[in-house]
């Protein structure tokens, strides 16, 4: 039990949530100016850690890679910090469902996390732009989180959009 204890006064120090609208601003304004792009409240996304199939849980932990794992979903700032960890559910869950069935999308939903209202970008005057989280593929797209285009879509002579 102390072991435990530890791991969660550490994480505490290390791995911290924004929990008021000036900690978003914060984070959203550095994603702006290292990465001009305003009003982001992070990158997510996920990762398979690869384990050893526990006894008797058949294909539970089996994933689409063909091997057993456990995913370990993060949101990190514009300087790679994690401000949000989940680990551990089995790997047959995909990235997107480990991320809308988590406290931490319970918290976004519910308005518990503070998330700034709608604001207007840097140069601009006029329409006000949502916070938004970034994230690949695996994620709905959503006003609250944004992804490119499908590379199904992406129509090839025009390499930027």
């Amino acid at each position: 039990m102390e072991v435990c204890n530890a791991i969660i006064e550490l994480l505490a120090d290390y791995i911290k949530i924004p929990l008021t609208r000036d900690e978003w601003e914060k984070v959203a304004n550095d994603f702006g100016a290292k990465w001009q792009f305003w009003n982001c409240l992070g990158a997510i996304d996920g990762k398979h850690v690869r384990i050893i199939k526990p006894a008797n849980s058949g294909s539970r932990y089996y994933n689409y890679e063909g091997t057993h794992s456990i995913v370990l979903m993060a949101i990190v700032d514009a300087n790679y910090n994690f401000i949000m960890v989940d680990v551990g559910t089995n790997g047959r869950v995909s990235d997107g469902r480990v991320l809308y069935n988590g406290d931490f999308w319970e918290m976004f939903q519910n308005n518990w996390l503070n998330i700034p209202d709608a604001s207007k970008l840097p140069n601009t005057d006029e329409k006000k732009f949502p916070y938004v989280f970034i994230g690949n593929d695996a994620f709905a797209l959503s006003e609250q989180l944004l992804k490119p285009f499908s590379q199904e879509d992406f129509i090839s002579d025009k390499p930027n959009f």
